[in-house]
Parts: C-alpha cells; sequence; structure tokens
C-alpha cells in the first residue's frame, strides 16, 4: 500500500471519525498538543497513521481520542470499503450490531 493511499484514508476516517475503527493497539496522545496529533489504527491488515489537528478543530480531535482511549473502536468493523477511494467503520460490532455512543459534537 503506498503512501497515498495511506493518506487518503487517513483523511477520510478522520472526517468519518465517529465511524472510524482502530484495534487493540490504538494509542492516543492528548489533544492539548500543539501541531499534530498521531493515532495508529491497528488493523488485520497493517497499520495506519491517522493525522490529526487539535489546533484546526479541537472538540472534534478531542471527542474522538476520547473515543480512542475509551476502547470504543476495540473489535470493530470496516462495514463498507470502496478499493482505492475509502473505508468506513467503527460504530458496528463484528456482528453488524451499532455499538452506542455519546451526543454528538457541534460541528466545528
Amino acid at each position: 500500500m503506498g503512501s497515498t493511499q495511506i493518506f487518503l484514508w487517513g483523511r477520510i476516517l478522520l472526517m468519518l471519525m465517529c465511524c472510524a475503527a482502530a484495534g487493540p493497539e490504538a494509542g492516543a496522545q492528548t489533544a492539548q498538543k500543539t501541531g499534530p496529533v498521531q493515532v495508529k489504527l491497528a488493523t488485520s491488515q497493517g497499520d495506519i497513521i491517522l493525522e490529526l489537528y487539535p489546533d484546526k478543530a479541537p472538540a472534534t480531535v478531542a471527542n474522538f481520542l476520547q473515543y480512542v482511549k475509551d476502547g470504543f473502536y476495540n473489535g470493530t468493523v470496516f462495514h463498507r470499503v470502496i478499493s482505492n477511494f475509502m473505508i468506513q467503520g467503527g460504530g458496528l460490532t463484528a456482528d453488524l450490531k451499532n455499538k452506542p455512543t455519546r451526543a454528538p459534537i457541534t460541528n466545528e
């Protein structure tokens, strides 16, 4: 997988953060850090590094990182994959049942 694909996947996952998926090895840093924050998405097909920008979207980054810290994405699946375009996942269990979420945040 090329760096362009990884970058595209990361951007799509960030935009779809409420539906992102992470394996049990997902690491997160606090949203207080200046500059980009990196999160490793560990999947059965390899790792994906997401780059988040708390200076541009502080509430969105903090919300995503809290879900990661809570282990919300552990054991979730990619339920939609379009080759060379995007992946979507994170809100469903392996048996495709919805996971409970917190209240939505305000758009930034």
